[in-house]
Parts: structure tokens; sequence; C-alpha cells
């Protein structure tokens, strides 16, 4: 545990293993009715792929797939955020097949986009990734050095030239899971390679800490609360009607 604070405190970022994979890749075999997840390319058209991927978020965003997620990363995520956690009401999910470009999502930081800095993401495959079939970040210094030239007009392209040799592809192995800040640069290029990156992500935050524009409710909902809490709010409920 000291190893994966101090790699997230120093670098934004940390790999952690994740034992409840096999669950998540028989639901997912559930919902698509394969199993063969490197080569959904060859099953469905570019075309039909964000159906595919609104069909996998239905199927995912339940509570029993997300008590496997919190299971394999009570600990770590614990050690993060504490233990009365809001979560993301619905998964993402990525679907980034060869050369296709429908799934770019250009770098950027989730604090930039409404998202509250007391998050953390945790980042799942369903297959082996790496370069161009997995996705890109900076670590923290980098992407505090991106911001302020954000903050002076550098343009895009600037920018993915000047900082070119800080990027960095996660390479995880399938049964492995990516727990990364919201502060973290971060995006995805033109898969390159012959297979499909399949993933999900999803956030977590303290219950009790600021709310930004994803907000309790319609963005996250309370997961994890103790039984003090959970009483004072009924309460509070109680004494406003």
């Amino acid at each position: 545990m000291d190893n994966f604070i101090d790699h997230y405190t120093r670098n934004g970022f940390a790999k952690v293993s994740f034992k409840e994979i096999d669950s998540l890749k028989l639901k997912m075999s559930k919902i698509l009715g394969f199993s063969d997840f490197d080569n959904i390319h060859e099953l469905v058209t570019p075309s039909e792929i964000n159906d595919l991927r609104l069909k996998i978020i239905s199927g995912l965003s339940n509570k029993e797939v997300k008590d496997h997620i919190y299971s394999s990363l009570d600990d770590e995520l614990n050690a993060l955020i504490g233990s009365e956690i809001a979560i993301q009401k619905n998964i993402n999910v990525n679907i980034q097949i060869p050369g296709c470009d429908q799934s770019l999502i250009p770098f950027h930081s989730d604090v930039l986009c409404g998202n509250s800095p007391y998050e953390v993401v945790v980042w799942i495959p369903f297959v082996n990734v790496y370069d161009t079939k997995s996705f890109f970040v900076y670590d923290l210094e980098t992407s505090a050095l991106i911001k302020e030239d954000i903050r002076a007009n550098v343009s895009r392209s600037e920018l993915e030239k000047k900082y070119l040799k800080k990027k960095k592809f996660i390479e995880l192995k399938v049964g492995e899971a990516l727990v990364f800040s919201p502060f973290l640069m971060h995006g995805n290029q033109v898969n390159e390679h012959s297979e499909t990156r399949l993933s999900l992500n999803i956030r977590f935050k303290n219950y009790f800490s600021p709310y930004h524009d994803k907000k309790l409710l319609s963005y996250f909902e309370a997961y994890k609360l103790g039984t003090q809490t959970r009483l004072a709010l009924n309460y509070e409920a109680s004494y406003e009607l």
C-alpha cells in the first residue's frame, strides 16, 4: 500500500491488481453475446460502435458491478478518499477499434471539464493494452505545465509538439487497473494495432468532499456511508419536512 500511495502521490497515477476481473468479463460476455473482446471489430462496424457502447453502459451501471469494482480496490480507495464514498452513477465504456477515429478523446484534464479535484478515476481494461491500443497520460508535473500553457493560449498542436516526449502510454494486462488523479492531462490516439481496446472507467470521491459541475444525484450517488451518516441524513430529511 505504501508503494501505491507513493507512486500515486508522485505521478498522479498508479497500477493495481484487479482481482474481480473474471466477474466483470463474465458480465461483459453476457451483454455482448461473445467473449473475444480483442476482435470486436470483426463483429461490429464502426457505425455500430456507439450503440454497442450504450448497451454496455446500461448493462454494467448497476450495484453488482460497482460492488465488484469497489471490492477489488477498497484498500486503495479508502486510503485516497476515505471510507464514506460517492460513486459515478453511469459507468463509462470505451471501444477503440483498429484504425478508427470515432472514439478519439483529445488530451484533457477532468478538473478542466467540470469534475471535482476530490475525485479519483478507476480505469479497467478487458484486454491487454499498450501503446496506441491504450490511452496516454502526462504526469503531474507535466500536466501542471500544460495547464499553464493553456492559460497562456498556447494552441493544442503546439502543446502536442512541445510535450511529445512526456507522453506516457499506459501498459496493463487483463487483471490490472489504473487509478489516476483528475489533475492529469490524458487522452488517446487512433488505435494503430490489429486488436480492439475495450475498457471501462468510473469515478469515486468522498461523499462529503466538494462537488463541482458533476453533482450528487445527477452524476454521483451515495455508495458507502457510515451508519451515523445514514441516520443523520434521514433525520435531516425528516426535519426539513
